[in-house]
């Protein structure tokens, strides 16, 4: 198992040795309302956004995606008991760019996770083309071949993923009802300002936390629930692993905040924080420091002998100088493909001097060394 691990650090390594300097990129002002990505990635420089506009957050900001650079589109509902959920990743990147895509050819694929009482189905399907349209901040997006798409409203108070594979047998639509203000890595979803969460990554949350309704059919089964939604873009001018050495991250809901939380480290060696908390509708932090996401038990930053996290202790202090303090406990795990996990887990916590709040969230981890 150790000789594995270390395989697919050394491959990791590699794949980011391709990615240069970020030379194959070049800065671009606001994207077009309209992109066709094609599955096979030419060799030619990306025009990459990494400074807002005063619309596009949900864009995309990657144009073409090339051998190193890439541009995905994320959305996940977590069931309030934490032992259902799904998560739908739209994801136009090359092996080299985000080799966890699995598509040594194609750089089109959708991910798509479906988990019910705990029993987790996972589909990997390659698209032959895709087209993503822009209007304010929403989006909407079609993966050719899959049977998955999205429409989102400009003011992204709606989104909707629809699904119809006949090789997985699902069907069906997921709904997300906005119930938070969307946000970049340090400011709300304002123009001028950087979307970059660490160097070279880039990070729009135009949706943290929704209202969602599951209604889909899987293999003949129905499964229907309501939970909490989230939707997210992340997109990157040099290969995802060139960048990132570790990463934990999450959103839920924490009685009447929603709650975003990312703890980064990078191959710079330095610590990339974000976290965001809403209620009512409204803001009421969005910071870039005093931010902790810490395994309970493991070692921080984490490496791959450090074994999966059972629960995390999560802090950070708002900009009233308040601390949001949650403790937050695995309930299931969504998949284990040793670089990376996905959870679904609970969450105990408090807001400055509240009494303790319970929900339910989802988390995502990347750890790429030993």
């Amino acid at each position: 198992m150790i000789r594995f691990i270390f395989q697919l650090v050394s491959a990791a390594v590699i794949l980011s040795a391709f990615a240069g300097n970020g030379a194959n990129a070049t800065s671009s002002p606001c994207l077009l309302p309209s992109v066709d990505y094609s599955a096979l990635a030419p060799f030619q420089k990306s025009q990459v956004i990494f400074t807002s506009c005063s619309d596009g957050a949900d864009a995309p900001h990657v144009v073409p995606i090339n051998q190193t650079t890439y541009d995905w589109w994320y959305f996940d509902v977590v069931s309030p008991d934490a032992k259902s959920g799904v998560t739908f990743i739209f994801m136009a990147a090359s092996e080299i760019g985000f080799p966890f895509s699995l598509n040594v050819i194609d750089s089109l694929s959708a991910f798509v996770f479906v988990t019910v009482n705990g029993s987790t189905t996972i589909g990997t399907l390659l698209s032959t083309g895709a087209n993503i349209t822009s209007a304010g901040n929403g989006s909407s997006g079609y993966w050719k071949g899959t049977g998955l798409s999205w429409t989102g409203k400009p003011d992204v108070s709606r989104y909707v993923v629809s699904v119809d594979n006949s090789l997985l047998s699902l069907s069906g639509t997921v709904t997300f009802d906005s119930v938070a203000p969307g946000h970049y890595p340090c400011s709300p979803l304002v123009a001028g300002v950087s979307e970059e969460a660490m160097p070279h990554l880039g990070w729009s949350n135009v949706i943290p936390d929704a209202n969602s309704v599951v209604d889909l059919t899987l293999k003949g089964n129905s499964v229907k629930f309501t939970g909490y939604g989230y939707h997210d873009k992340n997109w990157g001018d040099k290969s995802f692993v060139s960048v990132v050495k570790s990463w934990y991250w999450g959103h839920g809901r924490l009685g009447p905040y929603s709650v975003v939380f990312f703890d980064s480290i990078g191959t710079d060696g330095k610590e990339y924080v974000s976290g965001y908390l809403a209620k009512d509708g409204e803001i009421l932090s969005t910071v870039c420091s005093g931010v902790s996401v810490r395994p309970v038990g493991k070692n921080f930053p984490p490496t791959l002998l450090d074994g999966a996290p059972t629960a995390f202790s999560i802090s950070f202090e708002l900009e009233s100088g308040e601390t949001v303090d949650i403790s937050v406990n695995i309930v299931t795990t969504v998949s284990n493909a040793v670089l990376t996990y996905r959870w679904l887990g609970t969450m105990n916590g408090t807001v400055g001097k509240s009494e303790m709040y319970s929900g339910a969230c989802t988390m995502d981890s990347f750890v790429l060394s030993v």
